[in-house]
């Protein structure tokens, strides 16, 4: 049943919006009302989510972030896939930098379910994997937004993970194909030693930004609008 709808998005849709309006950060403004139709959405999401080219899983993963009352294993699914192609990109390549961009999605996405109480839970786990495992080793760049959040939802239970997230930000920056400084987690552990709020700001103007580019960008042109509404009402034919 799905097949049809996942054709026009390999077709005429996936090109569209990783060449010409991810560039611009109007992605959203597609992914956004597709996300209404739950089923459908999560379809794309496991779809796009296994694809060779990083964009179309950073798609995948900014889509899920979207959906209302979701599969609770789409973002950990995206997220481990992403684990297991980092651990094996080959040196020479950049797969391990286009994991590290795909998870920052994944880790965006994961704060948007912490807003929503059907899916709270499965967002604070991943959440908490994506800083647990950078601990342990398996660098994530995107553990600082992770933390922000979680010391937002959950403060009262998270005061030991900052503890050694905060030890983490003033050690030595690991071995990683990113380089890291750890600039940006030495300046997110300051912000939370001090109260959560101003981090969880920087976290939460980056969520607005994308909602603003979903809503108030510009109208499509009519070929594309019309290829769009054909689409989305297929996606609601499978609900």
């Amino acid at each position: 049943m799905t097949d049809p709808f996942l054709d026009t998005w390999d077709r005429q849709l996936a090109a569209w919006c990783v060449d010409d309006l991810m560039p611009e950060g109007l992605e959203a403004a597609v992914l956004l009302p597709l996300a209404a139709y739950r089923w459908a959405a999560a379809a794309l999401v496991e779809h796009a989510g296994q694809s060779d080219d990083f964009r179309h899983r950073k798609l995948a993963a900014i889509l899920a972030g979207f959906i209302e009352n979701p599969p609770h294993q789409l973002l950990d699914d995206i997220f481990e896939r992403e684990s297991e192609r980092g651990a094996l990109a080959p040196p020479e390549t950049s797969e391990a930098l286009y994991s590290q961009s795909v998870v920052e999605d994944v880790t965006l996405a994961a704060v948007r379910w912490c807003q929503d109480v059907s899916a709270r839970e499965a967002g604070l786990a991943l959440l908490r994997k994506v800083v647990e495992r950078t601990l342990i080793g398996e660098y994530w760049g995107s553990a600082s937004y992770a933390l922000a959040a979680l010391r937002h939802f959950e403060p009262d239970s998270t005061g030991g993970l900052l503890d050694n997230f905060v030890a983490f930000a003033m050690g030595a920056p690991p071995t990683h194909p990113a380089n890291p400084t750890l600039g940006t987690e030495q300046q997110f552990a300051r912000m939370l030693r001090s109260g959560h709020s101003e981090a969880w700001n920087a976290v939460s103007a980056i969520l607005d930004k994308q909602m603003a580019a979903a809503t108030d960008g510009p109208p499509f042109a009519p070929p594309a609008q019309n290829t769009l509404d054909t689409w989305l009402a297929a996606a609601q034919r499978i609900g």
